[in-house]
């Protein structure tokens, strides 16, 4: 669908158009402090349509590659977190908000976006789809954990709140979007689900993650004008982050270890496509502040730098194709 496509191509730029409208209408009128109330109605509108489009069936097939399933797990659970340890140490030691929100960043699981960018750049939908119904689950678990462990230095955490959050935000949505996918499917049929419903789920979260990031961009917005120089403390540690993941696959692109192209581009996907829904829900929930900022300026930089890299692909992995299509 037109609208679906429009959100899907275009939401890189929209996030930025946002943002900068937040933070005018901030920056003349004042933080507008009523916006508040729209919150958990807007973090619905951005989890409960990603939800519905993951089919929890999926892990029934996560016997059919362990190798590069626990290669995702461990990519998410330990490389990506010890980055970002890494790049916080090094770049957010002195600004401990934006440290919180960039560690929730690196902790977060695989965003559904991800099955987009491996079918566009024609590699394996089907583990996608194990992989991200997989670290999702995981991550209700493991990202209090982590966050616990690693971001106690910059914020005062609480693991247990951070768990009841993402009960709040992710458990209950997940459940209910798969008992309204069932419905749905169930009344409608699959294939009219299929043509009708589900290209309409992007275009609903998107709004309700531009809702946020507006919401977020203008009650920030006088301390982006009072320390400009934020923007770089914020975009530099991102790009970083984003350029040492695709460096990782790389690694692995190299030894041979994903054995096609196909499973390569799932497996990297998987590790650079973050969901950035969850954590700008967790970063307002849990922390506020600044912390905010960190997924919300991520957006444009992760969907860019995947797009760019469809493009990429085909030329940087080396690894044989075993069915790309002409």
């Amino acid at each position: 669908m037109r609208v679906s496509r429009f959100f899907s191509k275009g939401l890189p730029y929209l996030i930025t158009a946002v943002a900068v409208l937040g933070v005018l209408t901030g920056a003349t009128s004042g933080p507008l402090r009523c916006l508040k109330v729209a919150v958990l109605p807007l973090l619905f509108l951005m989890i409960f349509p990603m939800a519905m489009g993951i089919r929890l069936e999926y892990l029934w097939h996560a016997t059919v590659n362990l190798r590069l399933l626990s290669a995702s797990v461990v990519g998410n659970s330990v490389v990506s977190p010890l980055l970002g340890l890494l790049l916080t140490g090094l770049l957010l030691r002195d600004h401990p908000e934006l440290a919180g929100g960039f560690l929730l960043l690196s902790t977060i699981p695989t965003g559904g976006m991800a099955a987009a960018w491996v079918g566009f750049a024609r590699g394996n939908v089907a583990l996608i789809l194990v992989m991200v119904a997989l670290n999702l689950l995981l991550a209700i678990g493991a990202v209090p954990l982590l966050m616990g462990y690693l971001a106690r230095s910059y914020v005062a955490v609480d693991p247990l709140f951070i768990l009841k959050k993402i009960a709040l935000i992710v458990v209950i949505p997940l459940a209910a979007g798969n008992l309204t996918r069932r419905f749905l499917v169930h009344s409608l049929g699959e294939e009219a689900y299929r043509q009708r419903v589900r290209p309409l789920l992007p275009a609903f979260s998107s709004l309700g993650a531009l809702g946020i990031v507006f919401i977020a961009t203008n009650l920030h917005a006088l301390a982006f004008l009072r320390r400009p120089a934020i923007l770089l403390q914020i975009v530099l540690p991102i790009v970083l982050f984003y350029l040492l993941l695709y460096l990782w696959v790389l690694i692995i692109d190299r030894s041979g270890y994903c054995r096609t192209y196909e499973n390569e581009v799932a497996l990297l996907y998987s590790l650079v496509t973050k969901n950035l829904t969850i954590a700008l829900a967790l970063a307002l929930t849990s922390f506020g502040g600044l912390a905010v900022l960190m997924p919300a300026v991520a957006y444009p930089v992760q969907a860019l730098a995947a797009a760019f890299f469809v493009h990429l692909a085909p030329r940087v992995l080396k690894v044989p194709r075993a069915a790309l299509s002409p």
